[in-house]
């Protein structure tokens, strides 16, 4: 994985993520959950619910279950309080979530660890991040509140319910860019899907990556229609998260459309040849030092 140097999630970030949580932010309704969602405390309340009944790991503790996570923080320059406390569950379903705006906490099943390799685990912690750089939790917490133990009321309703859990499926076509970005494989990213989608672990030796591609092409292609998209809504209006096939094809859309490698030209880390620092490839001059690079 080459690091990335200068690299921020606006050029990155899915077109309807943007569209969506914009719109949100404008809601009056929506301003008010916000506002009980910090009066309540949310963030704290799940921090001593995860904090209580995970397992805690750092680069003491477990380093070998770290270091992808200290990978993918380096790769994508996650900073300072950015970077995540890192928390697993006892869970075989392949899950992370992340929590906490302010001080982020994320929390990996085992199955994630247990039944992926080392660049489909980075795939999936660098989605979290994406969330994270992305300033997507404290959303997420509003979305999972709506079920959870926190009584936001009178306040939902359908009218805020529905944009509020379709922004959330957005949200995850900017999660896997970012995902993508810290494993910088997508074959690695496909893999980790299919798992995600139900392969048997019997069936991991013959994975085929090429067909599920072409299913996700396929899926692009051939729903299109009035109907077709009406459908797609409705069934997974009250989700969180998009289908995986329709994640996997948003995913390889962004790649052919030449705007993921053109992230990865412009942001790998190169040495300066007068100041010996570490600068993004597309900076001339240095940022550091100001000289010229020819």
């Amino acid at each position: 994985m080459e690091k990335l140097i200068g690299l921020q999630s606006s050029e990155y970030e899915h077109s309807d993520d943007k569209k969506a949580l914009d719109r949100l932010k404008s809601n009056v309704a929506f301003r008010k959950i916000m506002a009980e969602v910090i009066r309540q405390g949310v963030e704290r309340i799940y921090r001593i619910q995860y904090t209580g009944s995970c397992l805690k790991v750092d680069k003491d503790d477990y380093p070998g279950i770290y270091k992808v996570l200290g990978n993918a923080v380096d790769t994508l320059g996650v900073e300072g309080k950015l970077v995540p406390d890192l928390y697993l569950q006892y869970d075989y379903m392949i899950n992370a979530f992340t929590t906490g705006e302010h001080q982020p906490l994320l929390v990996l099943n085992s199955g994630t660890l247990d039944l992926l390799e080392e660049d489909e685990q980075t795939f999936i912690i660098g989605h979290e991040l994406g969330h994270i750089l992305s300033h997507h939790v404290l959303y997420h917490m509003i979305v999972n509140s709506l079920t959870g133990f926190i009584d936001l009321g009178a306040l939902i309703n359908a009218a805020i319910e529905l944009p509020l859990f379709y922004w959330s499926r957005m949200s995850e076509l900017t999660a896997d860019r970012a995902g993508l970005l810290a494993c910088q494989d997508v074959t690695a990213c496909i893999r980790a899907m299919i798992k995600m989608a139900g392969l048997p672990q019997s069936q991991y030796k013959h994975i085929n990556t090429q067909a599920f591609i072409d299913q996700a092409h396929e899926f692009n292609t051939k729903n299109t229609g009035f109907l077709d998209e009406s459908f797609k809504f409705i069934a997974i209006a009250n989700s969180t998260h998009p289908w995986l096939v329709l994640r996997a094809a948003e995913l390889l859309k962004w790649v052919e459309s030449g705007e993921y490698d053109a992230l990865l030209k412009k942001h790998r880390a190169i040495e300066c040849p007068h100041c010996g620092n570490d600068i993004a490839a597309g900076d001339n001059p240095c940022p550091i030092c100001g000289s010229l690079i020819r």
